[in-house]
């Protein structure tokens, strides 16, 4: 039963008889609060289903005409205080999810006792549907819709303009393409703009991405969310790290600073490739650009996580072509071997036949191909020499759990420290967390940053991998450990002799194909930061990758520290030819944070047995070695040079059990959607 304070407001509503403003305020904020729990619910089941859920610039039809009743009934019932009977929503709803919740908004948005008097459409562009509804009170609704290829409703997110204006423009870049742009202007303006560019608005993230973006105005901020070029309502192609993306940020950051909404200062900030997006907009060094929050944040596509060295996973079509086209692939996996298997067809006939269409990022990667490697693919997808001549002040941000771009953000801040002129401004933070910013936007350094306090600023912030806390003196609490590794033949295979470990790669051999190298730890390690490996080997393989298992042997049950050292591709050592002699090879891997006991045992497998890319110079490298039968081998020397340098977080006194928990490798686990925080 109501209270009795709240019937007495709500009859006073009702007869215009005023309650006190701030009564009236009060309802409103609560009606806001109950609109983003039913927002959360709704996105959480939403979630859990198939995601089909993607559009192509291409075939993007309006769809406001097939889901008029509703958006014209939404209005209707706000004001008439009718729910339609359910025979008429399941007409346009996808009732096994937004039924229920469409009659839950309307139920709370009623109890203002508000009606509506006009709707206006904003943005109609499958699957999505922006519509502005004028309440007689004079505040302003939204509405999100979303449907799927049926046309049917899968989800619906209402909120209010509080303290913001909220509309869609397609911005026309110097090159004639538009790029679709959503703004929500702080009424307090002109005020320091976030500007977030995405090839995700369009997903089932909608609501997530305008929601981060009412936080970021209630803390005084305008917001602009913009979709990539070819993405959704953007016109052109969609390609993947491209630095088209360069130029088309820097235009818009433009077009930003000359909006009256805004101070005439923009940062760039985002989380994945969203955080890619914010380091170039830094490259194009737009003059009102001040500052960059890139977290988990690819720069390189040779490093990046679908690309490490010259492999190819089989999921970056997939990927690519999410962003752009609204059917998903059925069977994606099972197509896939299906053409691998399949000789005749060709690589550059894979979009073909997957999607039915070529796909310019693709076709970009084929035509590289075709020279024998794939420098001309790499140039236009690496952003780190502009990086290193960008000054302006820029935080890259990456987490120790888990996070799969976690290692080119090492990487790239590392190239930009050891190739810079001024690399002064470029900061690092490793967080706890996993794909993210963690909570640097919670923590003082995140404030601090966004004012533009910079003067006390470390070069360098981890988090404790023993409790909740920033480690207050990186150099009192992080040591260097560089443990040597014994080298021996696996369980699968190793042709081992006095001096070295033999494994290859060549398609007639079934066996020799893993080696394992293993330490015992003789002290308690708290392991927090970027291991490296050194292996000293000869080696006659050509256009190869060796892949690695990296494994916590814990009173004999192996555990996983990251989900990238689990026989991936995406930690790999790269060979692309011969080498002459011993030689040292060496990886980087990414920064994690696991706790080792003394006696536990710490193995590295390495291994040319790898399945999860696609060997697109697997006919080039066949070649090479029927031509010399002598290639395709690896040698890994024993003794000395066999290494692995741990960085070392001093244990406390008090912590006597593991902190940072290790979880086991889920292979089923969706690498690709942004998680974003404020």
């Amino acid at each position: 039963m109501k209270d009795l304070s709240k019937i007495i407001c709500l009859l006073s509503v009702l007869t215009f008889v005023g309650c006190s403003k701030k009564e009236k305020d009060f309802e409103y904020t609560k009606v806001v609060s109950e609109l983003e729990l039913l927002r959360m619910q709704q996105m959480q089941r939403s979630s859990q289903l198939p995601q089909g859920d993607f559009a192509t610039n291409r075939n993007g039809l309006p769809i406001a005409k097939e889901i008029n009743p509703v958006v014209d009934g939404f209005c209707q019932m706000i004001s008439d205080k009718n729910i339609e009977n359910p025979f008429e929503v399941d007409k346009y709803f996808a009732t096994e999810i937004t039924k229920k919740d469409y009659a839950k908004y309307i139920e709370t948005i009623q109890g203002l006792e508000d009606q509506c008097i006009s709707s206006e459409v904003l943005l109609d562009k499958f699957p999505l549907l922006f519509v502005k509804y004028q309440l007689k009170s004079g505040k302003k609704l939204y509405g999100t819709y979303r449907v799927g290829e049926n046309k049917k409703i899968t989800s619906f997110y209402p909120f209010f303009n509080e303290g913001f204006e909220f509309d869609h423009k397609l911005i026309e870049m110097s090159d004639g393409k538009k790029i679709s742009t959503t703004i929500l202007s702080n009424h307090n303006g002109p005020t320091k703009t976030i500007f977030l560019k995405t090839p995700y608005f369009h997903t089932d993230l909608t609501s997530y991405y305008i929601w981060d973006a009412m936080n970021w105005v209630k803390n005084g901020y305008s917001f602009v969310i913009q979709s990539n070029r070819g993405s959704h309502a953007s016109t052109g192609d969609f390609k993947w790290l491209h630095e088209k993306n360069i130029q088309d940020s820097k235009e818009t950051i433009d077009w930003i600073a000359k909006q009256q909404f805004n101070n005439g200062e923009v940062t760039a900030y985002g989380t994945s490739y969203d955080g890619y997006n914010a380091l170039a907009a830094a490259v194009g060094k737009p003059e009102a650009l001040k500052s960059v929050i890139a977290c988990s944040a690819p720069a390189n596509a040779q490093t990046d996580s679908f690309t490490a060295g010259e492999t190819i996973e089989s999921w970056l079509i997939e990927y690519i072509a999410k962003r752009e086209n609204s059917k998903p692939t059925s069977r994606f996996q099972e197509k896939m071997e299906y053409l691998n298997l399949h000789k005749d067809i060709g690589f550059d006939e894979y979009d073909n036949y997957l999607y039915g269409r070529d796909i310019a990022d693709w076709q970009d990667l084929m035509d590289a191909r075709k020279t024998g490697d794939l420098k001309s693919y790499w140039q236009s997808r690496s952003m780190l020499e502009g990086l290193s001549k960008v000054t302006i002040p820029v935080f890259h941000i990456a987490g120790v759990l888990d996070d799969q771009d976690s290692r080119d953000t090492i990487l790239t801040h590392r190239y930009i420290l050891e190739n810079a002129q001024d690399s002064s401004n470029h900061r690092l933070y490793l967080h706890r967390y996993g794909h993210g910013c963690g909570n640097f936007l919670q923590e003082q350094i995140g404030t601090d940053f966004l004012n533009g306090d910079l003067d006390l600023m470390k070069q360098e912030y981890r988090d404790s991998a023993q409790g909740d806390s920033l480690i207050a003196d990186l150099d009192e609490s992080i040591s260097e450990k560089t443990i040597s590794l014994n080298v021996t033949t696996a369980q699968t295979g190793g042709a081992e002799s006095e001096e070295s470990v033999t494994i290859n790669n060549r398609f007639e051999l079934m066996g020799d194909k893993t080696a394992l190298l293993s330490y015992e730890a003789l002290e308690d390690m708290q392991i927090n930061g970027v291991p490296e490996i050194e292996l000293k080997v000869k080696s006659s393989l050509v256009k190869s990758n060796l892949s690695i298992y990296l494994i916590h042997l814990k009173d004999g049950n192996a555990q996983s520290p990251h989900n990238l050292t689990w026989g991936s591709s995406r930690s790999s050592f790269v060979l692309n030819e011969e080498l002459e002699g011993i030689q040292t090879i060496k990886l980087t891997l990414p920064p994690m944070a696991f706790k080792v006991a003394k006696g536990d045992s710490i193995q590295i497998y390495v291994t040319t047995d790898v399945n999860d890319f696609l060997d697109i110079f697997m006919m080039n490298r066949a070649e090479y070695y029927t031509s010399d039968e002598s290639a395709g081998y690896l040698e890994i020397m024993k003794g000395e040079g066999n290494t692995m340098l741990l960085p070392l977080e001093k244990i406390e006194e008090a912590d006597a059990e593991e902190v940072v928990t290790e979880e086991v490798v889920d292979e089923d686990e969706d690498l690709e959607k942004p998680v974003l925080n404020i």
